[in-house]
């Protein structure tokens, strides 16, 4: 069952009522594709912490899934694109501005 095999996301960053909410909102495609493609979304969720954006992946997984299905070398390169203290403060405010920097 889905439900108990995307469980792992709550290791990195994701409260348990965020969790909930991810289960209740998110379409039944981007569940299955936390469950199937889980070890490479493990890798890039540890590069999101990695950069200091742990607060924001429910932000990222609700808002723009895309973000976490890509492999971490297409994420690395696509992110090399801003400033990591500007890519925190828009991941934090409002991700849709990444689109701007073609993100």
């Amino acid at each position: 069952m889905v439900i108990s095999m995307i469980g792992y996301i709550k290791n990195y960053g994701i409260s348990n009522v965020q969790y909930e909410y991810i289960l209740r909102d998110l379409k039944k495609e981007y569940l299955d594709i936390l469950d199937i493609e889980e070890e490479n979304i493990k890798e890039v969720l540890a590069y999101y912490n990695e950069l200091g954006i742990k607060e924001s992946i429910y932000n990222i997984i609700m808002k723009r899934f895309d973000l976490i299905i890509n492999s971490k070398d297409e994420l690395e390169t696509k992110l090399a694109k801003i400033d990591i203290k500007l890519l925190r403060k828009i991941v934090k405010e409002n991700i849709d501005s990444l689109v701007m920097f073609g993100i």
